[in-house]
Formats: structure tokens, C-alpha cells, sequence
């Protein structure tokens, strides 16, 4: 069975912990600031995208079950390789619906 992510949290530019839900396509909605814009816009990130996107805040999955997963292993500053697992079944879990 895929493992399905529920939320992705992480911490913005002010060190404010921010959460982002999974759509019913499996996607992330974020607002993304545009580069030489004023506005910022929302769109709809894959789980790789969006964990690229705030890696360097801490980001956490919370699975469907309500477990956690820290995305990063501490100090290293490398991906942990259950939650690349993870993001990667969940993507083509939704993928391939």
C-alpha cells in the first residue's frame, strides 16, 4: 500500500510554523511570491516539489495514520531515507490515479 502524506509543515521565513494539506489530487496549494512581482500567487506543489521548495524549514509529514516523519536527519542536513520513501509513494500513488 502507498503511503499517503496528509500534511506537510515547516517553518516560513519568520520561523512561524506553516502547514500545507494535500489536496484531492495529492497536490500541496502554497502561495508562492513571484520573482520581480507584487503579488503572490497560490499554486499546487507535488510532496517532492514542496519539500525541496522549505527544506531548509525543518519540514514534517504527518501520514494519513497521524504519524510524523521528520523530513531531515539532524545535524547532516541530508534527507532521511523513510521520508524520501515516502514522498516518493505518495507522489506516485496520486500520480498514477
Amino acid at each position: 500500500m502507498a503511503t499517503q502524506i496528509k500534511s506537510i509543515s515547516f517553518l516560513d521565513t519568520k520561523d512561524k510554523r506553516r502547514r500545507a494539506h494535500a489536496d484531492m489530487n495529492g497536490n500541496f496549494p502554497v502561495m508562492v511570491s513571484g520573482a520581480g512581482t507584487v503579488r503572490d500567487y497560490r499554486t499546487r506543489l507535488t510532496a517532492k516539489e514542496l519539500v525541496a521548495r522549505v527544506f531548509d524549514g525543518d519540514p514534517v509529514l504527518e501520514l494519513i495514520d497521524r504519524s510524523r516523519m521528520r523530513v531531515r536527519q539532524g545535524g547532516t542536513g541530508k534527507m532521511r531515507v523513510d521520508a524520501e520513501c515516502a514522498i516518493i509513494s505518495h507522489d506516485e500513488y496520486y500520480r498514477d490515479k
